[in-house]
């Protein structure tokens, strides 16, 4: 097992290095823990877009994370990365939503889209109040 990364490597900061992989290593653990044994939950993670929505789909980041936070998001069997689906994809299917926040619009002005328009205040999600922003910068 690899203890140190290759930036620690490279800059010379290794033990530095250990130290923020063992911290993050015990975060994803701590994470773990907490929904282990319970049954995922199916999220859709939406980035942005009114039009149709922009999308993190099997490959990004964000469905790792959702898979960490023990959910499934509704797009994760697709094999690409950001992509744009339509609304009819995603009508049907989530009772939660996730919403990327790192910047304009805010995440609150994209709920408020999805609790608004003509097709997207009748998801599952929206219409149960299963809606949160995540924050994807720090």
């Amino acid at each position: 097992m690899c203890t140190t990364s290759a930036a620690g490597q490279i800059f010379n900061v290794r033990s530095r290095a250990r130290q923020l992989i063992a911290s993050l290593r015990a975060q994803v653990a701590a994470a773990a823990g907490k929904v282990a044994g319970l049954r995922p939950v199916s999220v859709f993670r939406y980035d942005s877009g009114q039009a149709a929505p922009f999308i993190a789909r099997g490959l990004a980041m964000p469905s790792a994370l959702i898979r960490l936070g023990g959910g499934t998001g509704i797009f994760a069997g697709l094999n690409r990365s950001w992509t744009t689906v339509s609304w009819e994809q995603v009508a049907r299917r989530p009772p939660c939503i996730i919403i990327n926040n790192y910047g304009t619009p805010t995440w609150q002005q994209k709920r408020k889209f999805l609790e608004t328009g003509p097709v997207t205040r009748s998801l599952p999600a929206v219409r149960t109040g299963c809606i949160r922003g995540l924050a994807t910068t720090s």
